[in-house]
C-alpha cells in the first residue's frame, strides 16, 4: 500500500554501529499525509 506524503525534519547522523568496512547512519524524519488514503487502514 502507498499514499502521498510530505516529508520534512530529516536528520541523518553517524551511528555507533559503524564498523570497519561498513557504514551505518541513524535517520529520522516526520511525514504528513497529503490528500485521502486510497485504502482502509487497520490499526
Amino acid at each position: 500500500m502507498s499514499f502521498e506524503a510530505l516529508v520534512g525534519n530529516i536528520t541523518i547522523s553517524p551511528s555507533p554501529k559503524t564498523r570497519a568496512g561498513e557504514v551505518y547512519k541513524n535517520v529520522s524524519f516526520d511525514f504528513w499525509q497529503v490528500g485521502d488514503v486510497p485504502f482502509d487502514a487497520v490499526v
